[in-house]
């Protein structure tokens, strides 16, 4: 298929030198700032590591205890922040590792990104223009999946919300579109900053398809009662913390970007400067995939780019997890997108 007949945006020439100052600024940004992350953040100490924590919560729920009293009580124990409700992660996690152990839990991880992968590389061919194309898609795919098989991934909430976010997305269809969105609105169940999923599919929805959109909206309240609940009980279990809360508006912008894509990803192995290029690059390229569902799994990473690059701390990196990988999937459409760009400029 021809490059002009593809299902993708066509910016006019000012769009076109737009994007490619965008792109030129965020990539400058990078290499100049280099990695922010401080050198204590990856340790295995039981006083700070989030895996350690999470662990014992399970532990402790396993053998018996209310999973808001366990919680609350390792927090404060490690120095941990237990206020406002959002310190204290939803119960659903730690509830499924409770219920099958640390090995069943991580079984149960792989063959949810498993299953994520398949439905994926079936829609693969929506989004892609050649066959290059196509297979450097799933070389990002795997690339950027790696991380959510090691097994300390089975610990962090966000390697599970992005498992049921690629199903979800796998799943979009015009047609039938009740299977997405009801896969979809379990995400923010596991960790609520998937919610922002749920609103991006709202918002998607609106305009095109009524019905699903009034379902995503109820999916997004449903959500919205559990995590009120989920707020009472951590109000109802809260205990003095040495801890406050460094609060949500940091804005470290495109710097923490970079460092999440480039810790959670394969790209850990390679030097930060790596990621200073490819993340940009990866991100323009989601504004030339093909299709409903390229415009889908676009605005959902842009969403979460844009949202993190204003509450992003240094020490939640690993937010990474719930989008770099669909991000990293953007690179294989960039070398598309920067001929269309060229081309625009020049005509």
């Amino acid at each position: 298929m021809a490059p002009d007949q593809l299902d993708v945006v066509r910016p006019g020439r000012i769009g076109a030198i737009a994007l490619l100052l965008v792109t030129a600024a965020l990539l400058v940004w990078g290499l100049v700032a280099g990695s922010q992350v401080p050198a204590d953040t990856f340790t295995d100490d039981e006083s700070t590591s989030n895996t350690v924590l999470y662990e014992t919560i399970a532990q402790r729920v396993a053998d018996g205890d209310d999973y808001y009293t366990a919680a609350i009580e390792e927090q404060v124990a490690r120095d941990f922040p237990t206020s406002p409700a959002a310190t204290v992660r939803v119960p659903t996690v730690a509830l499924i590792q409770a219920t099958l152990g640390p090995d069943g839990a991580y079984a149960a991880l792989a063959v949810l990104w498993v299953v994520a992968l398949v439905l994926v590389l079936r829609r693969l061919g929506s989004l892609t223009a050649t066959r290059n194309e196509m297979l450097g898609a799933v070389v990002l795919l795997v690339v950027g999946a790696v991380v959510s098989f090691v097994p300390t991934s089975v610990w962090f909430h966000e390697a599970w919300a992005l498992g049921i976010i690629l199903i979800s997305l796998a799943l979009a269809d015009g047609r039938r579109w009740w299977p997405s969105v009801v896969v979809g609105c379990l995400a923010p169940f596991v960790r609520e900053l998937a919610l922002l999923y749920v609103g991006v599919r709202f918002l998607m929805a609106v305009r095109r398809h009524r019905r699903e959109a009034i379902a995503w909206a109820v999916g997004g309240a449903l959500f919205v009662v559990f995590y009120l609940w989920h707020a009472a009980q951590v109000a109802g279990h809260q205990v003095a913390s040495p801890v406050d809360s460094p609060g949500w508006l940091d804005l470290s912008g495109w710097t923490f970007i970079v460092d999440s894509v480039h810790s959670t990803t394969l790209l850990a192995v390679l030097p930060h400067a790596v990621a200073a290029v490819v993340t940009p690059f990866a991100l323009l390229g989601w504004a030339f995939a093909r299709g409903e569902l390229g415009r889908l799994a676009g605005a959902t990473v842009l969403a979460f780019v844009v949202v993190f690059c204003v509450i992003g701390q240094s020490g939640n990196i690993y937010w990474g997890l719930l989008y770099a990988p669909l991000l990293l999937l953007g690179l294989a459409f960039a070398p598309r997108g920067l001929s269309t760009l060229a081309r625009t400029v020049r005509a």
